[in-house]
């Protein structure tokens, strides 16, 4: 009879388990977090970088291939006249993964509620911080959106410009024009449920959570382009 050690087997959990299969795969440390940035849009491997900075290229490449050793992302070329290649989840793996992020979005959203952000030191940097972050993945959208757009998360404020170049991220108005349009958003993880598709725009705008002057088609296309998934899985 074989005993424990012949039946363990490398960052596996052991267990006939739905939540252990799961963790056996992206438990692992940033696995998941790439899985986040490519439910949103394919993406080469210098986005990936660009979006982490924190994750070595070498680790970066073993999860890339870990990843895709487990069928749940592939390489696709770019189609002309771009070159090169870029990783996206799978047929399969999509809808699943959408469901593992919006899933992941609520519990991390509730967990921020639970602990507060009030004790945040420098919460504008903060938040313009992981926004320049995220202006990778939407300039990888291709998107036309251009102009000036303004949000106010109880107080802790951004200012986000779209360019040709990409979007950068600014922790006071980027100039004297108005913005194309502003959200203002109470409280700040309502921000995060709507990216996390949690939550739908609609709702949160007849609870009151959400107010939107300006362009209101153009604030709904920037934060369809923030979305952590393309697939609305909030019902």
């Amino acid at each position: 009879m074989a005993n424990d050690d012949e039946l363990e087997l490398p960052g596996s959990y052991q267990q006939l388990c739905v939540i252990a299969a799961a963790l056996d795969v992206v438990g692992s440390r940033w696995a998941l977090i790439i899985l986040r940035d490519l439910a949103r849009t394919p993406l080469r491997f210098t986005d990936l970088q660009n979006i982490n900075p924190s994750i070595s290229p070498t680790l970066l490449s073993t999860r890339l291939r870990e990843l895709e050793a487990d069928g749940i992302i592939e390489q696709q070329k770019v189609p002309a006249p771009g070159r090169g290649s870029v990783y996206a989840l799978t047929e399969w793996a999509a809808p699943a993964v959408s469901k593992l992020i919006t899933a992941t979005a609520d519990f991390g959203a509730s967990l921020l509620e639970h602990r507060g952000v009030d004790d945040l030191e420098h919460p504008e940097q903060i938040l313009a911080r992981q926004m320049e972050l995220n202006g990778t993945f939407v300039a990888a959208q291709n998107s036309s959106l251009r102009g000036y757009f303004k949000f106010d998360l109880s107080g802790i404020v951004n200012h986000v410009v779209l360019t040709d170049d990409g979007m950068e991220s600014f922790t006071t108005p980027p100039g004297d024009d108005p913005p194309v349009a502003s959200a203002w958003i109470f409280p700040p993880t309502v921000l995060m449920r709507l990216m996390g598709r949690v939550t739908t725009l609609e709702a949160a705008e007849a609870d009151g959570l959400v107010v939107i002057e300006g362009d209101r088609l153009a604030m709904v296309e920037l934060l369809e382009l923030l979305s952590l998934t393309t697939v609305n899985d909030s019902g």
